[in-house]
């Protein structure tokens, strides 16, 4: 599931940055989870 949501995260950053830029500063956890996916 991990791997999943990893990949979706990915896909989504490649298709529509600054939207994803948005929801990050929107939503501080998920910021904190990409942040860490992005770091592994």
């Amino acid at each position: 599931m991990v791997r999943s949501i990893t990949s979706d995260e990915h896909f989504k950053s490649v298709i529509s940055g600054p939207a994803v830029v948005a929801v990050e500063f929107r939503n501080p956890k998920d910021a904190s989870s990409r942040t860490m996916v992005k770091i592994g």
